[in-house]
């Protein structure tokens, strides 16, 4: 992909019907961006971590219309479900680690990245999953939610605001503010972009049409799917990778923690043998090796 140095904002209409323009921008340029090739040599190593521990977040408005969650039900028992996670990745040498949607909330975001500080584990990019989280330079009536791209060591690349809402008469319908950007990051193996769930499941929709034009090598998925949404993903994954060579990676849980059954987990696409169709994730391998060649 070659990126220019401006983009012209995208035209979108909102999960409301209210249209509005969508930002482009291209995130700073750095060493490691420029080093990645190098660092990662023929074969791209991600980790895919899952945390099937019983933990969901809690939804204090479950029951009515719209809902947010500010924290897991058991913030203890997900950190090490998360610091296992990130041994068991450091010992499979994994370069980029990604983990689900609204897996990490601030407190276990900003403990994971003193970890990674302080343990040195040789990863490259990090996804630390997202959750609802108030921005306190913005004053805005409901929260984002936000993921966030850092390297091995915790630092910030870029971060990203969820666009579009889920919607689940088994959960509930969120309720966020909508962000307003897609960040683009190149890099010496291509441009990487990042998504989260539903933005990139929306069938039809004006992100994934966004998606068809930029066409970026590289998307990273957080996701929080039952099953049927995760089977959307991977034909979504297909059309997109059709379209304009993406390749996909996503992490996903399953809102009631149940991970019925072997798609649950999430995937790469296209498979790491090259074949056009998902290589699923299971919780005895979790890496996925992928060829750069």
């Amino acid at each position: 992909m070659i990126v220019p140095a401006v983009f012209e904002p995208y035209p979108v209409v909102s999960a409301d019907q209210e249209q509005y323009k969508l930002k482009i921008v291209v995130a700073h340029s750095n060493r490691l961006a420029r080093d990645l090739r190098i660092r990662i040599g023929s074969e791209l190593r991600v980790w895919l971590g899952t945390f099937p521990d019983g933990v969901v977040p809690k939804w204090p408005g479950i029951g009515q219309n719209k809902c947010t969650s500010e924290r897991l039900d058991d913030p203890g028992k997900r950190w090490l479900s998360i610091r296992t996670s990130l041994e068991q990745a450091k010992v499979a040498a994994a370069h980029i680690v990604i983990m689900p949607e609204l897996s990490l909330c601030r407190q276990l975001r900003n403990k994971m990245l003193g970890w990674l500080d302080q343990e040195e584990p040789g990863f490259l990019l990090v996804v630390p999953g997202s959750y609802h989280e108030v921005d306190d330079l913005k004053n805005n009536k409901y929260p984002f939610n936000r993921s966030w791209l850092c390297d091995g060591s915790g630092n910030e690349i870029l971060r990203h605001d969820k666009l579009r809402a889920f919607g689940s008469d088994k959960l509930c319908h969120e309720q966020i503010t909508p962000g307003s950007k897609v960040t683009l990051w190149r890099t010496s193996i291509g441009v990487f972009a990042l998504l989260i769930c539903r933005d990139f499941c929306e069938e039809d929709g004006d992100v994934v049409k966004m998606l068809e034009t930029l066409a970026p090598d590289w998307l990273l998925v957080p996701s929080m799917s039952f099953d049927s949404g995760v089977r959307a993903h991977a034909d979504q994954a297909k059309h997109v990778h059709n379209k304009c060579g993406a390749r996909i990676l996503l992490a996903n849980q399953t809102p009631d923690q149940t991970f019925a059954s072997k798609i649950s987990h999430g995937f790469v696409y296209p498979a790491a043998d090259g074949a056009c169709q998902p290589d699923w994730v299971i919780p005895a391998s979790r890496l996925k090796k992928l060829s750069l060649s």
